[in-house]
């Protein structure tokens, strides 16, 4: 059931007003069906001009209260609880594509799902580490779904650009930038090492220091997903969010001159 629409968001509840007894299971099915439609519903929407779209889901489990809630003069039905908190808190870490879900709803479907190795983030207001899992396909008696998302290549265009970043908390942009430097491209991700640490998960815009043949890069948001140091570097990965169309052909035109 969808509860609410928030901005760019939806909040949908499973097992309210009525159990299915395989609640998290359906939630999971659900999310991985809506990524794959989305795949699908992009082809036309690029070929109508338009750029593609994404979205990251997380799914929680836990006892929240739900029914009619509010007074005579507004009234609505809805859900509230740390559980619904702790969804918000999960997706928030999602990149286009994924599916995360919290440790609560894992320990219930654990052999009926695939996924990768558990991530610990510790987050503003939190009294201990959020722990999630992306989940790539679940198997049921009911429900056999995978993510059909093209398999990320290996290939990486080495390359080395200056930029600059911003870091974003709470929807606001830092207003000092910090510099880095590309060491690799695709057209997912950034490899750079940067002059600070960056916690993993945070939120950034970024804009290079540089023009090429009259072409001059829009601003690019995305998100730390790896870092670790490296002969005395800050090195990190940054998953792209969002990037203007024209720039992504450019960099797709670099990776095909370097790999021809």
């Amino acid at each position: 059931m969808i509860d609410e629409i928030i901005g760019d968001a939806i909040l949908a509840v499973f097992g309210a007003p009525k159990s299915h007894g395989n609640d998290p299971e359906r939630a999971i099915a659900c999310a991985i069906e809506m990524q794959n439609c989305l795949a699908i519903l992009n082809q036309e929407v690029l070929e109508s001009g338009y750029p593609s779209l994404e979205m990251g889901i997380g799914i929680n489990t836990g006892k929240v209260i739900v029914g009619n809630i509010g007074s005579e003069v507004r009234m609505k039905y809805g859900i509230v609880g740390d559980a619904v908190n702790q969804a918000s808190r999960i997706e928030s870490n999602s990149i286009g594509g994924q599916v995360l879900i919290g440790e609560a709803t894992y320990s219930r479907v654990k052999p009926e799902i695939k996924v990768m190795p558990a991530q610990h983030i510790m987050m503003k207001g939190m009294k201990k580490p959020l722990i999630f899992y992306s989940v790539s396909a679940i198997e049921t008696p009911d429900y056999k779904v995978a993510l059909k998302a093209s398999v990320p290549s290996d290939e990486r265009l080495a390359i080395k650009l200056p930029f600059r970043y911003w870091t974003i908390q709470d929807k606001r942009i830092s207003t000092l930038p910090i510099l880095g430097e590309t060491t690799a491209m695709d057209e997912s991700n950034i490899y750079a090492t940067t002059d600070q640490p960056i916690d993993l998960y945070t939120d950034i815009k970024l804009n290079f220091d540089f023009c090429v043949e009259a072409h001059c890069f829009d601003d690019i948001y995305a998100k730390s997903t790896s870092t670790q140091m490296e002969q005395n570097q800050h090195c990190t990965k940054f998953s792209i969010t969002a990037m203007e169309e024209k720039d992504k052909t450019i960099i797709r035109e670099w990776m095909k001159a370097s790999f021809a």
